[in-house]
């Protein structure tokens, strides 16, 4: 069941509260075009960041509303390549990218504080999929361009956001022009 659900794009934001009245969504989001799109939705299990932008290229601002980031978070992107994806809180950055032509060539490091790149396993679940993070292709063939539907599903390592910090900031490029 979805708590909260919240749209929002540069120019408009609209929230709707589905199964409580009083829960507000645990992030806002701004992207940085007019036409890229950000819902946010929260059910008991984890939240997602279901991101729709037509022009492929974009990034955004995502603040948590509450003491804490919530557990796991998730980036969807509806796109139909991923040459670069980048998340970024405080000092901590992660990059990933598939190779568009060959997308079973994956690329996965974080920056850390001190400058230096952890190698992020990305299907190694042993400890859960949000403490190591996870890149995966949903509902279509592991081939790029996706599949009409298709979608990259990002989950964010809880390392992060591990010094809770006030924003989030993500950026995307579906394939470099």
């Amino acid at each position: 069941m979805i708590s909260a659900l919240l749209v929002i794009t540069a120019a408009t934001v609209i929230t709707t509260v589905a199964a409580d009245p009083a829960a507000k969504p645990p992030l806002t989001a701004t992207a940085n075009r007019n036409d890229t799109q950000i819902r946010v939705l929260t059910d008991e299990k984890q939240t997602v960041l279901d991101i729709v932008c037509p022009k492929g290229i974009d990034r955004a601002t995502i603040k948590r509303t509450g003491d804490k980031w919530p557990e796991p978070l998730l980036v969807r992107l509806h796109l139909k390549g991923l040459e670069s994806f980048r998340a970024s809180a405080g000092k901590e950055k992660i990059n990933w990218a598939f190779s568009s032509s060959d997308a079973t060539r994956r690329s996965t490091p974080i920056n850390v504080a001190d400058g230096g790149t952890v190698d992020l396993p990305l299907f190694d679940l042993a400890e859960g999929p949000h403490n190591k993070g996870k890149l995966l292709i949903v509902d279509s063939p592991y081939k790029i361009p996706l599949a009409e539907g298709g979608y990259f599903e990002v989950w964010l390592p809880v390392k992060l956001l591990k010094d809770n910090p006030a924003e989030l900031k993500l950026s995307w490029v579906d394939f470099y022009r």
